[in-house]
């Protein structure tokens, strides 16, 4: 955003060579390569007062410095303020991210330990063990994700991000109930209500993830630092 073009700084540099560097070049060594040549055009460019152009060169370089620094040092403030609104945000994707990641990994991990399951390769008390287990960790990371929540939603949180973090945090009191009235044996319906729970928190991740996202490119063009 504070950068100029290619072609303009180009055209910067070889100007300043043609009307700066080269009258003082001249200036300065004309009078030993005029006793040899004598050369009119070098006459003429040692009329030239080589040091007031390198004065007002040095002015014009120095007040460059100075706008350069002005603007980078606003950049440096915007970035601050943007740094500071997205932080708690920054802090809230890593959550969901965490929970979005976990989850695929946990669907893939229980679909294997049912099918070895169904092929009596592995005991049904594995297969509910893990359950119970992926639930436990999904709880976990809700509560994180609620704290997060509390902590910032009057802050730094949208409305609809908060509400989008809140159907994630909400997940901690959504336990599948096991199927009652069903024989021992048939572990299928426990196992698919369990895999659609963890389906809905990665639903939910995801929405959740793409609203954090939104926030903080809203807050970058707020602050002035949308590159």
């Amino acid at each position: 955003m504070n950068k100029l073009p290619k072609p303009v700084l180009v055209a910067i540099v070889i100007a300043f060579c043609i009307f700066v560097i080269a009258p003082i070049t001249i200036g300065i060594t004309g009078d030993v390569y005029d006793l040899n040549h004598g050369l009119l055009w070098i006459s003429f460019a040692k009329r030239i007062q080589w040091e007031s152009i390198l004065a007002g060169a040095l002015g014009l370089a120095g007040g460059l410095f100075v706008i350069y620094s002005t603007r980078q040092t606003l950049r440096q403030a915007k970035l601050h303020r943007a740094d500071d609104l997205n932080g708690p945000l920054q802090l809230a994707r890593d959550a969901v991210d965490d929970l979005w990641t976990w989850s695929n990994t946990t669907i893939d991990h229980l679909e294997g330990l049912f099918e070895q399951v169904e092929s009596g390769h592995q005991e049904l008390k594995k297969l509910n063990s893990a359950i119970d287990n992926a639930y436990v960790k999904a709880a976990d990371r809700a509560r994180h994700i609620s704290s997060i929540c509390k902590e910032h939603k009057t802050k730094a949180l949208s409305f609809e991000l908060y509400s989008r973090l809140e159907m994630v945090a909400v997940l901690d009191g959504m336990r599948p109930r096991d199927p009652g009235g069903q024989p021992e044996g048939d572990h299928y319906i426990r196992y698919r209500k369990n895999r659609e729970f963890l389906q809905e928190a990665r639903t939910r991740s995801a929405g959740a993830r793409t609203a954090i996202d939104q926030q903080i490119k809203v807050n970058l063009i707020r602050c002035g630092v949308d590159d």
